[in-house]
């Protein structure tokens, strides 16, 4: 079975190819739908993550206040970075327990979608790497109308994540998703016809 990993800059349309892939019938696991989910209200992560970080980053029934934490990390590389060597260690336990599973159930090849691959590429041991790019006004537009940011938003946003040029010397393959959503079927098919994965 084939692990691929699916990424790309903020804003290139990575969660539209996966959901093209899902549609298609393979199983995609999404890296920050697991992170979320393991730091639920009184998980051990989340233990960890307020221990370092400190009671404000908990709303008042115990959950996660990501935007607090979010303010805390944005410009604060040092503290980004203490949260990354938290988070992405438990991700990967839990992404391998779903790749044991895809693998149990007889998949040709299972999708982990990890949007800042480029700055731990060594936590996702992977057989081929799927970069989504798309222009940078592109990618703006998508986080202005998708994500209600400002242009200021979405361009600091867009600064403080891997760029561009950081991202596609790790691509096997890169899919260009610039144009409609018929054209970006098209690539995701010919995707599948490279790796040699049949379509539901």
């Amino acid at each position: 079975m084939l692990v691929i990993v699916l990424t790309g800059a903020i804003g290139s349309g990575k969660s539209a190819v996966a959901a093209i892939l899902a549609e298609l019938g393979l199983p995609v696991v999404d890296a920050d739908e697991v992170g979320r989910e393991l730091v639920a209200p009184g998980s051990a992560l989340l233990s960890k993550i307020t221990e370092r970080f400190g009671e404000g980053i908990l709303l008042l029934d115990g959950a996660l206040d990501r935007k607090a934490l979010g303010r805390l990390v944005f410009s604060n590389q040092r503290a980004r970075e203490e949260l990354e060597a938290l988070m992405h260690p438990a991700i990967g336990v839990e992404i391998a327990a779903r790749i044991e599973h895809a693998k149990a159930s007889g998949s040709e090849a299972i999708i982990i979608e990890v949007p800042l691959y480029a700055r731990n590429p060594a936590a996702y041991p992977n057989d081929g790497v799927v970069v989504v790019e798309a222009p940078a006004e592109v990618r703006i537009a998508r986080l202005r109308h998708g994500r209600g940011m400002s242009r200021e938003e979405a361009l600091a946003r867009m600064a403080s994540q891997p760029l561009p040029e950081e991202i596609r010397p790790l691509a096997n393959w890169v899919i260009d998703n610039s144009n409609s959503r018929a054209d970006l079927r098209e690539s995701v098919n010919s995707l599948l016809g490279s790796l040699g994965v049949g379509i539901r």
